[in-house]
């Protein structure tokens, strides 16, 4: 399933960093981006009742506990956002390198009891999709087996190669564009790099 996350304020904060904005324009929507995302994502995310220890009724509180998995280093702004959002929740970072289109993981740091927990998976840009596939496969080997993987950018060729592999895994999406338009976002690779570490 792919939802595409739609508020007027991400448009705005879209635009902005889509049209070569400068570094502190940059940093700025970037910041915004990542926690209007972190809000929609999140908004549907079931509750339950709590009560103090005489019974009385407190409010609502997350059923279930989360975890956050960072694609380092690109998704670290995006982790924070929902590390800010959801209580008690654990980071985790992947990272990959990529040689002759070969992935090859080189940082693996995930919570404890990770299995116990359901996982997004944050990073700002699916381009082929090939990372996304191996911190997918990565999880389940952890035994995760609830996980949603949440981006901002993404290409319909990555979405589909993903797809193609785990159509269970629900993906969330703010941009999506062919590979021709991303790939002429030269300084968003770049401007990623800095601003997320």
């Amino acid at each position: 399933m792919i939802y595409i996350l739609e508020h007027s304020l991400l448009e705005h904060f879209l635009t902005i960093v889509k049209n070569n904005p400068t570094h502190s324009h940059f940093r700025y929507g970037w910041k915004k981006i990542s926690d209007i995302v972190a809000t929609l994502v999140t908004k549907d995310f079931p509750l339950e009742e709590k009560f103090d220890e005489d019974g009385n009724f407190l409010g609502y509180k997350f059923s279930a506990k989360y975890s956050i998995v960072s694609i380092f280093p690109y998704g670290i702004r995006l982790s924070q956002s929902f590390a800010n959002i959801l209580p008690d929740s654990s980071l985790g970072y992947l990272g990959y390198s990529t040689d002759n289109d070969v992935v090859e993981e080189n940082l693996c740091i995930l919570p404890d009891e990770l299995a116990k927990t359901n996982v997004l998976i944050c990073d700002a840009l699916l381009k082929t999709g090939e990372t996304a596939k191996q911190a997918i496969s990565r999880l389940q080997i952890e035994n995760v087996s609830e996980i949603k993987l949440v981006t901002v950018f993404a290409t319909t060729e990555g979405i589909e190669n993903v797809r193609g592999e785990f159509p269970e895994v629900p993906i969330y999406v703010c941009s999506l564009d062919n590979l021709e338009e991303i790939e002429k976002l030269t300084y968003l690779e770049p401007f990623l790099h800095y601003y997320n570490l």
